[in-house]
């Protein structure tokens, strides 16, 4: 049963990778997503570059060596975010939400612009781990994220 649930997150994250893709084609510039972020099965969310990661999913693809990125997004429990340079992290499931919301509605859908106009922000947390390829091993780097987290506020005095 378990390997089940994990062969769907799998077959999902893929499904979300190629859905991203094809979608970037077509696609006038308003918007640019730069970054993806999975939530891994400890609960940290991890964050990929977009572009790096696409490369290493046509390598996978392809049989070819340079498949670490994306092996690792592979075990991700779910993708959380996307990074527009517009907006900043957007809401995964509510772009994927709209999209098949237009399929099933025959609407034309474009990616870019819905993130740049539309789109859930993301509920961040203040860091994330970046993921980069460092002499063809893993690397993680924790890093704060602008606007992330919780806001809290500490009262000095009530007078």
């Amino acid at each position: 049963m378990g390997s089940r649930r994990v062969r769907k997150a799998r077959i999902l994250m893929a499904l979300s990778l190629t859905l991203l893709f094809i979608l970037s084609f077509s696609v006038p510039v308003m918007a640019d997503v730069t970054k993806i972020v999975g939530m891994g099965q400890d609960g940290k969310c991890y964050e990929y570059s977009y572009a790096d990661l696409n490369q290493s999913y046509m390598n996978s693809l392809l049989g070819i060596s340079g498949t670490e990125l994306y092996n690792h997004f592979r075990t991700m429990k779910s993708t959380k975010a996307f990074y527009d340079s517009v907006r900043g992290y957007v809401d995964y499931n509510n772009i994927y939400n709209a999209y098949v919301d237009s399929l099933l509605n025959g609407s034309a859908w474009n990616t870019n612009t819905y993130i740049s106009s539309s789109a859930a922000l993301a509920t961040m947390p203040a860091t994330v781990e970046v993921v980069t390829i460092s002499n063809g091993q893993i690397a993680l780097v924790t890093t704060p994220i602008e606007n992330g987290g919780e806001v809290t506020f500490e009262v000095i005095s009530i007078e």
